[in-house]
Order: structure tokens, then sequence, then C-alpha cells
């Protein structure tokens, strides 16, 4: 037995120490050194993550937030469709735009050839995907290979860049793809994400930005991201048009951070042609062509360190240069703007001038050099640049052993027949970079060998048939001159905003657009409406997975002819396809009420907002309608709703309208103001509480908002009645004048009684 210790004096009694657990090892209680700190580290680090593991599960059981998935399922479970959210993990929801409509079976059936094309609002085809390239690469495939069924999928998004672009190509890669087909490029300096415009400390890193997206596919993330939209914290480019803005992403094209841009795209380009292939498709990239003749410079800036006196001399030689451009004295021109070349070469819009006098007196090649160093030095770079198409062919280049093919489409688009110069122009390009129909068609004609290249066994037998005339595509995709008028105004309205409106020359295209507006204005005649009637009839027989798309264009045709009840048939049959296709449940109500359906025309409007509670058209129609019921506190809780989701100028200045309308004046006053807090630069809202303060007699402080209003839209002729009337009541009567004066320059028709009640309309 063991012996107990002899007490120490006045203590207790010392025990023997206890025996060892059996095997020699520690008890609980002696969990020390490497071990406890161990535990400690466990315990630190997997608390956490069980603990937002929960909380997310708990998130998506409950749910909270959106898919980010570019392909999901839709109700019925058996087919896959674009997600109408993908772009708000790239961009705050007010920006963000969605893809164009497709279904896909999965799995794929049997014997079909599946293409997915990839890229930005180019390969999209805006303004309008009916007519994009990849619309035309299906028609010209289907008839040179009559055997085989073809699916040409658009899965381009507009407004973004090859971060998201990499992650499309990720999912189409997973749902039968056998080529996609890559063309991007716009989008990677001045798009969402780049090193310019992230919101990340360090744009430049690529490990950042793929952890911060990676982030946001999380529903914790997406909370996150909800908070920081509602408090204005993010960048919105799109969502505030203005010079300053846009001038606020002004590159240099020295700034260092332009190589990781170069990196992030060799990077993004690499890994959707290695996710590609490892899926077993090939793929086929094409270099980027853009707009060289017809789109100067967004913005330029002058070389760094540029002296006072250098700039004053610089600026004297410019003015003389546009001075005998102006009256046809081009060499006198030429000889200007090459001494203002020899102080600064670096500003973009002076490559541009000095390369348009070239191309007017035949010097083509000089003429080109200085068109792409005006593209290249664009303080804007919206357009690909030299560099990034080096880029792309360095990436995808001598790879067609791995399935990867290059197609050169920029050098391509500069030898087809609409580039007679090899300059390419407004004839290939909507405005900077979207391609007009003909563009399209260049394009198409110039990766269709590849494509054909790159077809599964068996189809990758030479086809014989030749391929389709331009005519041909055009007839077979239903091209009307109605829908080359849609595509012209919305050409128009886009070129009408900023960044478009500080191109020096901004007016002339402008103008060209409005004279070729004018042309297809023309009243259609009898045997026109006949034929394109015939023709809308044939495509829907000849082509029935896309009879959607052809139903839409026919309920805006009978639209447009007052035929509301065959309107409303064509856009039933589109939400048979598509049940989420807000534009067509939205036009659907306005037809029925053009009919007399009122309450059913609201109950459309409200399935609209439950698909999409951001849709204005459809809560500003959802509006008029409770109103002119009389249910104005219906219509003002819609509109507040809509404001918290997705708070966009129009929707403010709506909702204060309603304030007004129901006697809150001094309410819309403080929601108007609060509105410019955050849309400095709208001039609806600066119109609108000006007015409102002169309803309120309040003149001297309602100038400065209409001042603010006229500078940004010159001919607001509101606007400028109220200044006029304003600085009447102020007793500036002169001043009044000169603004009435210029009022009646823009509306003719302004009267006196106009004039004084214009602002408080």
């Amino acid at each position: 037995m063991p012996v107990s210790a002899p007490p120490a004096p006045g203590g207790p009694a010392l025990q023997a120490p206890a025996a060892r657990p059996a095997g020699g090892g520690c008890g609980p209680c002696r969990l020390t050194g490497r071990r406890r700190w161990g535990l400690r580290f466990v315990l630190l680090v997997l608390a956490p993550v069980v603990m937002l593991s929960l909380v997310e599960g708990g998130l998506r059981l409950a749910g909270y937030g959106y898919p980010t998935d570019f392909l999901v399922t839709t109700d019925d479970g058996r087919t896959w469709s674009p997600n109408k959210k993908f772009a708000w993990r790239f961009c705050p929801r007010a920006a963000a735009s969605e893809p164009d409509s497709f279904l896909l079976a999965c799995p794929k059936p049997e014997g079909t050839v599946r293409v997915f094309i990839l890229g930005e609002s180019a390969a999209m085809g805006t303004p309008d995907p009916a007519y994009s390239f990849g619309r035309v690469l299906e028609v010209m495939l289907r008839a040179r290979h009559p055997g085989v069924k073809f699916q040409v999928l658009n899965a381009a998004l507009a407004d973004l860049g090859s971060h998201a672009i990499r992650d499309v190509a990720a999912d189409c890669a997973q749902h039968g793809a056998d080529i996609m087909v890559v063309y991007m490029g716009n989008n990677e300096v001045v798009g969402p994400w780049s090193p310019f415009t992230s919101p990340l400390p360090g744009g430049n890193s690529l490990a950042l930005t793929r952890a911060a997206l990676w982030a946001r596919s999380l529903r914790l993330g997406q909370g996150a991201c909800a908070v920081l939209e509602r408090l204005g914290a993010t960048r919105d480019l799109a969502g505030r048009q203005s010079i300053e803005t846009f001038l606020a992403c002004a590159v240099r094209p020295d700034d260092p951070r332009l190589r990781g841009v170069e990196q992030n795209l060799r990077a993004n380009l690499g890994d959707i042609c290695r996710t590609a292939t490892r899926a077993g498709a090939r793929v086929v990239v094409a270099t980027v062509a853009t707009n060289l003749k017809d789109c100067a410079p967004l913005a330029s800036l002058h070389r760094a360190g540029l002296a006072p006196a250098e700039r004053s001399e610089w600026e004297t030689a410019v003015l003389r240069g546009e001075g005998e451009e102006t009256v046809g004295r081009l060499t006198s021109a030429v000889d200007h703007y090459r001494r203002a070349m020899a102080i600064d070469d670096r500003f973009a819009d002076l490559h541009f001038r000095l390369a348009r006098c070239l191309l007017a007196l035949g010097r083509a090649e000089e003429a080109r050099e200085h068109y792409v160093a005006a593209r290249d030095l664009d303080a804007l770079p919206f357009r690909t640049t030299s560099a990034l198409n080096r880029v792309i062919r360095e990436t995808a280049g001598g790879r067609l052993a791995e399935g990867i093919a290059l197609v050169d489409a920029a050098r391509a688009l500069e030898r087809c027949p609409e580039s007679p110069q090899g300059i390419p122009g407004e004839s290939l390009f909507c405005e900077h970079a979207c391609l007009t129909f003909e563009g399209n068609y260049r394009l198409a004609e110039a990766v269709l060998p590849a494509v054909e290249g790159a077809l599964p066994e068996p189809h990758c037998r030479t086809a014989a048939a030749p391929v389709p005339s331009i005519d041909r595509c055009a007839e077979q995709l239903v091209l009307t001159r109605t829908e080359r008028l849609r595509m012209a105004l919305a050409t128009a309205a886009a070129m009408a905003k900023p960044p478009f409106t500080a191109q020096s020359n901004h007016p002339l295209r402008q103008a060209r657009l409005q004279h070729l507006i004018d042309e297809l204005s023309m009243p259609e005649s009898a045997s026109e409406q006949e034929h394109e009637d015939h023709m809308y009839l044939a495509a829907i027989g000849n082509d029935p997975d896309d009879a959607w798309r052809l139903h839409l264009k026919c309920g805006l045709k009978n639209f447009e002819r007052g035929e509301y009840a065959k309107a409303a048939s064509h856009w039933r049959r589109v939400l048979e396809t598509f049940p989420d296709h807000v534009e067509a449940r939205v036009r659907l109500g306005e037809t029925l009420e053009r009919l007399g359906g009122r309450s059913e025309a609201m109950a459309e409007y409200r399935k609209a907002l439950s698909y999409e509670p951001r849709c204005e058209r459809a809560c500003r129609n959802l509006t008029a309608a409770l109103v002119a019921e009389g249910r104005v506190d219906e219509a003002i809780a819609c509109v507040e709703q809509l404001v918290k989701e997705q708070p966009d100028p129009g929707i403010w200045r709506v909702l204060g309208n309603l304030y007004a309308r129901r006697g809150k004046l001094d309410r819309a006053i403080a929601h108007w103001t609060e509105g410019l807090a955050r849309f400095r630069d709208d001039a609806g809202l600066h119109e609108a509480l000006a007015s409102a303060l002169m309803q309120q007699e309040r003149y001297a402080e309602a100038v400065p908002h209409f001042e603010a209003a006229l500078r940004q839209e010159p001919e607001h002729v509101m606007a400028r009645c109220g200044l006029a009337l304003a600085l009447e009541h102020l007793g500036r009567h002169e001043e009044a004048e000169v603004q009435f004066r210029l009022a009646r320059t823009v509306n003719p028709t302004i009267t006196p009684a106009l004039q004084t009640a214009a602002p408080g309309q």
C-alpha cells in the first residue's frame, strides 16, 4: 500500500498522487501544450463556419435571396431557361440587364447540335436580339446542313464582362454544349468588376475579385449587398448617366491598371476555353470589331505634364484646323492638326479629326492608323482596344488541336463590302460596338467556317449548299421596315444620353440617324402590310421553337395598327411559353385596357410585378389605372414599394406627383429633395421640385432648380417656361423674355397662357 507523507505542521495531510490512467495518457484536465492550442484553433475555425452554414441554410430554406446559376429550371421542372436575376451578382439591380429568353431540354434530344453564343451586348444583338449574329448563324447552318437539328442559344449578356461570362460558360458546359462561340472584350475596362470600377480596394487582384463574387453567390452575401444598395453605397455607373459620372472613370492609356485588365481577360478567356473543352465542347473565339470611322472618342485627355503655354498653343492649332476643315480646306486642316499633335499626341479626338481629313483626301492607310489611335486612346474605352484584341489572339491562337479555333472577326469586318476603304463605320455598327443587321450578317459569315469545322461527328462533313444571302437571312428572320425603325429609334434614344453626347461628331450622327428614322417612318401601304403578315406566318411555321419571339413581334405590329384583339392573342401565346415574360404581360395589360378591360389589365400588371417587382412600366400602368378609379392611396402604396425595390429617378418623380395629387405638397417637396440627394443630375426631378416650389410662391428657390434641369436638358420646354415665369415673378422681366423666346425656338406653339400654366402642370 502506498504510504501517506507525514502531514505538515499545522496543515492538512498530503495525499499521494493519483494513479495515471491505463495506457499512460493524460486525463481531461491534463490537455496542455500543442493539443490545447490545436483544440482552440479547431473551435475558433469550426464554430464560425458551422454557425454561418446554419444561417446560410436557414436563409435558403426560408426562400431568401436569388439563384446565381445562369441556367435554372422552369416551373415544369423538365426544361431550363436563363436566369433573369443572374446579373444581380455583378452589378446593382437597377442597372442589371436580363438575358435573352430560350428553353433548353435536358437531356439534349438525340441528333441535336447545341451552340452557345457567349459575350456582351454586341454578341447579344443589342438593340434587338432577334437579329443578333447568333440568329443569322443559325439560319446559315440550317440552310447548309438541312438534315441537322441546330440550337443556337443566345447566352450573351449586356453590360457584363469576362468575369460574368466565365460563369455563364461553366453553366452552359454542363447543359449539352457542342460548340461555344465567344465574342467579348468591350466591357473589360469600364464594365463591372474591372480594376477601374471594382468596389474592392485591390481591384487588380483576380483572386480577390473571384472571392468577392463567390461570396455574392451566398445568401449572406446577397443580404449584405442588398443593405449596401439601399444605403446607396454601391457604385452604379449605368444608373447615373451624366458626363461627370462617366468622366470619373476616365482612363489614361498609360495607366498601369490596364495591364490588370489584360491579365484578367487572359485568365477568364483561358478558363472559358478549359471549361468548355473539358466538358467535350469545342470553342470558337473571335476578335472584336469596333466602329472606327463614325465613332468619335467618348472622352479625351491631354498628356500628363502639358504646360499652360503648350496647351494654349495646342488649342490654337486645333481651332485653326477645325476652321479649315469646316470650309473644306482639308490639306491646310491636316497641317494645323499635325502641329497640334507635335505638342500633344495623346488627345484621342485630335487623332479622330486628323483621320477624318486624311480619309476625305483619299489617304485611307494613314487615316486608318489615326482612327485606331483615336479608339485606343479613348479615355472611356467602351470599345475593345488593340491591346485586348492582342490578348484574345494570343490566348486562343494556335490551339486548333485542343478544339479551340480563333477567328479574326475584327479584320474580317474591315475587309467586307460595307467597309470599302478598310475602315468599319456606321453601315456595320449602330453606335460604338453593337452591330447593325449588316454587321451581324458579316460577323456570322466570318465565324461560320470555324463553327462548321467544330461540328461533331457525323455532322462535320462539308456542306454543299451555298451560304444564304443577306436578303435571304433577313427574310427568314422577318426583318421588316418596321423592325428596322424600332432598332433605329432605340439607337437614337441610347445615343441621346451620356457619354455619347460628349462626342465631337454627336450632332452629325444624330442628324443622320434622324434622317434614317424619317425614311423608315413612311406609312406602310396595304400591300406592305399584307407581305409582312405573310412573312410572319411563314416564319412561325418554319421555326416552331422560336415561335414565341415571332408572336411577340406580331403582337406589337397588331397593337400599332389598332388590332387589339389580335395583339392580345399573340401576347397570350408568348405567355404560354414564358409565363414570366414581363414585357409580354405588361403589353397584354395595355392591350386589355384598350379593349375596356381595366380590371383584367390591372391583374396582368400585378402579375408582372410579382415576377419583377422593379418593373417601372408595370408600376406606372397600374398606378395610372388605380388613379383613374380614384384609388390614389393604393397607387401611392404601389409606387412606394417600387421605390424600395428600385430607387429610380423616374419612379421618384411619379411618387412625388402622387403625393402632390393627394394634396401633400410639402411631402412631395421633401420627397423630391431627397431624390435629388441621390440623383443630382436628373432634369425631371429638378423640374418637378421647382414647379412645386412655384406653387408655394417660393420663386427664388425655384430658379436654381429650373436652371439645373436646363443644364442637363437644354430643350426641356417645361423647365424653360417655368424659369421664365419664376423670373417674371421676381421682376427680372428682360431675362424672363429671353427664356420665353428660347422656349419658342423649341416649341413655336408656346403661348402666354401655356407659359403661365406649364410649370404647374
